[in-house]
């Protein structure tokens, strides 16, 4: 069946253009990328903190899929 991203899970207010800085308190750049932090982590609840082009960056818990939502 279908899924759907976990960012788009109602109240977290993840919008799209939105920057995620950091996975699990550890901080995202040129050489960590989403995909490093995120191995073993199918379906575990995940802490990300994430920041809008104009407001602050705030932490927002997802649970991650079993598989990746196809493009």
């Amino acid at each position: 069946p279908s899924k759907t991203s976990p960012l788009t899970s109602p109240g977290l207010g993840i919008q799209e253009g939105d920057y995620v800085l950091a996975i699990n308190g550890q901080k995202l750049d040129e050489k960590t990328s989403p995909e490093m932090l995120l191995v073993n982590q199918v379906q575990n609840t995940v802490s990300l903190l994430v920041k809008s082009g104009k407001g602050k960056a705030k932490q927002v818990l997802v649970k991650t899929l079993g598989t990746q939502v196809p493009s």
